[in-house]
C-alpha cells in the first residue's frame, strides 16, 4: 500500500464503484485541501496509474474532471509516457526541452464532442503546463458548470500567479433550446468582446492584488493574435502575461508576467541610470 496522502487517494479510488471528481474524492479519501487532490491526480494521471476524464462524478453526478484507476493491462498512450517523463524529470534531450514549453493532455476523451479550442480543454491544457513548469496549481475553476472566479491560480516558491482562460467562440449555439442553432454573430466579434471581457477582469484583479504575477491564456487564433499585438503595451504596463495554446495543446508563453512592484523596481532602476 502506497504511503501518504497518495496511497489515501488510490485506497478511495480503488474502493469506489464508479469515477470520482475532485471534490468527492477529498472527501473519501479524507485529503485536503482539494487543490491537493487535483495535484495528486495529475501526477497518478502522468505515471499511467489513473485515468482523468469528463464524466459523470459516481457519487455527485456532476459532470466533471474525475479519476479512476486505470483497469490491469490497459496500454499507455504516447501522450501520457510524454506527459509522466517531464513530470518525473527523466533525461529526454532536446524533446523534454522543448515539451517543457507546451502542454500535453493526459488522455484523449473520445465521448468529448467539443471543439479543442472550448475554454475547459484549453484550461486543462495550460494546468498540465504549469505542472510540467514547476508550478502548482491551487486553484481550478469548473468551466463546464460556469463556476465564477478565477480560472487558475498557481504558485512557485513565493510566487502567485492568476490566469483568466478564455475559448474561442463557436459558430453554433452550445447549450440551451437553442442548441446547434447558429448564432448571429462572427466568432472572430464575439472573440474580441471576450478578450475584453478577460482583459478588465484581470486589470480588476491587478488593483487589488498588486503583488500578482497575472495572465490571459488563449486558443491560439489569428483574432487573439492580433488582439494581444495592439494591446501589447498596455500588457508590459500592466505586467500581464498572455499564453497561447494551439490545437495540439502545445503551449506558448507569448508574453511574460511580473507583479507591479517588479515593473516599478525595473523603472526606477532605468530612471537612476540614465
Amino acid at each position: 500500500m502506497t504511503s501518504g496522502n497518495k496511497g489515501l487517494v488510490l485506497d478511495a479510488l480503488g474502493a469506489a464503484r464508479g469515477p470520482l471528481c475532485d471534490d468527492c474524492l477529498a472527501k473519501t479519501a479524507g485529503v485536503h485541501p482539494r487543490q491537493t487532490v487535483f495535484q495528486l491526480c495529475t501526477s497518478l494521471a502522468a505515471a499511467n496509474r489513473i485515468v482523468r476524464e469528463r464524466r459523470a462524478c459516481g457519487i455527485c453526478g456532476r459532470t466533471k474532471n474525475t479519476s479512476v484507476v486505470r483497469a490491469a493491462g490497459a496500454t499507455q498512450s504516447p501522450l501520457a509516457v510524454r506527459a509522466a517523463a517531464l513530470g518525473s524529470g527523466s533525461p529526454r534531450g532536446e524533446d523534454v526541452a522543448e515539451d517543457r514549453h507546451r502542454a500535453v493532455l493526459l488522455h484523449d476523451d473520445a465521448s468529448d464532442t467539443r471543439p479543442w479550442h472550448w475554454e475547459g480543454h484549453v484550461q486543462d491544457a495550460l494546468g498540465v503546463f504549469l505542472v510540467t513548469e514547476g508550478w502548482s496549481v491551487t486553484q481550478k475553476a469548473d468551466t463546464a458548470s460556469k463556476e465564477p472566479g478565477i480560472d487558475i491560480v498557481a504558485t512557485k516558491d513565493r510566487r502567485w500567479l492568476a490566469i483568466e482562460v478564455k475559448g474561442y467562440p463557436s459558430t453554433t449555439y452550445e447549450y440551451g433550446p437553442r442548441r446547434g442553432e447558429p448564432k448571429p454573430t462572427s466568432p472572430s466579434n464575439q472573440a474580441r468582446q471576450w478578450f475584453s471581457h478577460a482583459l478588465l477582469s484581470m486589470m480588476l484583479l491587478r488593483h487589488k492584488r498588486p503583488d500578482a504575477e497575472i495572465a490571459l491564456c488563449f486558443p491560439d487564433f489569428a483574432t487573439y493574435r492580433r488582439l494581444a499585438a495592439g494591446t501589447r503595451t498596455c500588457f508590459d504596463l500592466l505586467g500581464f502575461g498572455i499564453y497561447f495554446v494551439a490545437q495540439d495543446r502545445r503551449v506558448v508563453l507569448a508574453l511574460p508576467h511580473a507583479p507591479v512592484q517588479l515593473l516599478a523596481a525595473a523603472a526606477s532602476s532605468s530612471s537612476e541610470g540614465s
